[in-house]
């Protein structure tokens, strides 16, 4: 993807007046239009499209993402990508294509040469690599299987004030009840037995912790143990972001369901958007 090819930080009808400009002018129709969530996005896919791709910033997260993509519904040259968060999408339906488990961040963490070398480069602890990952899954169990039950049962419990550092160094992150009076901090938040048992229910029977973790979350917790182990560091979320995603590869990339799933788009519909 060329670098003036991205377009970042443009308002929804911006974006579609644009789109319906560069439609127009691509006579031959081989062109493709790419709509993420964020700038994070559009860094990841720079290098994974070819010169034919343009990419977009999504004017809403991944809302804007859909809204985009649904107005030029008809048109099979405009498509987006999104995490799949706890949503029940398909990738692939409706022109969205979904991140492989809940979010770009696990998909990357989950490459295991990508996470070898965010390891190297901040972890000074002692534990084994691919422990490490697990623990970090582990630990964020509780609040993942919260974060999952408050979407689909639409309970919309304020969660900004989770932290997950403070949780982390005065050592709540093990203890179900630290996380819930945590949850419970704000006064609007009513999560009360009822909830909690709904939510202990699905501890006990989630499975795949990859599908319910998010992104930011995991890197947020790999970075407080970063910063813990061993000499105090002033490591940020987003230097474990930029690490993971500079690391991953473009086989990597030919390696994840995303992969399949446009390579499958742009065969069936006779358009060449893809670094091969």
């Amino acid at each position: 993807m060329e670098k003036n090819s991205i377009r970042r930080n443009l308002k929804r009808e911006d974006i579609i007046s644009e789109i319906k400009l560069l439609c127009g002018e691509d006579y031959k129709k081989v062109k493709t239009f790419v709509i993420v969530e964020g700038d994070d996005d559009l860094k990841f896919i720079k290098n994974k499209f070819n010169s034919k791709a343009y990419g977009f910033e999504s004017f809403s997260g991944c809302d804007g993402v859909e809204e985009i993509v649904n107005y030029f519904q008809s048109d099979k040259r405009v498509i987006g990508i999104r995490d799949k968060d706890y949503s029940n999408l398909i990738s692939g339906s409706n022109k969205i294509f979904l991140y492989d488990y809940h979010s770009l961040e696990i998909m990357l963490a989950m490459n295991n040469e990508s996470f070898e070398s965010v390891c190297t480069e901040f972890y000074c602890g002692g534990e084994k690599v691919f422990e490490l990952r697990n623990k970090v899954f582990q630990k964020l169990k509780y609040i993942s299987c919260f974060r999952e039950k408050n979407s689909s049962e639409g309970w919309e419990l304020i969660t900004e004030n989770i932290s997950i550092d403070e949780l982390y160094r005065k050592s709540k992150l093990d203890c179900n009840e630290e996380i819930i009076k945590e949850i419970n901090r704000p006064s609007k938040n009513n999560y009360d037995s009822e909830k909690q048992s709904i939510v202990e229910g699905h501890y006990h029977c989630v499975t795949d912790l990859k599908l319910i973790t998010r992104g930011h979350d995991f890197s947020e917790l790999f970075k407080v143990i970063c910063n813990t182990s061993g000499i105090e560091k002033n490591i940020k979320s987003k230097d474990v972001e930029l690490v993971l995603r500079t690391s991953f590869t473009l086989e990597s990339f030919k390696n994840t369901s995303l992969f399949q799933s446009l390579e499958e788009y742009e065969n069936d519909n006779h358009l060449n958007f893809l670094v091969r």
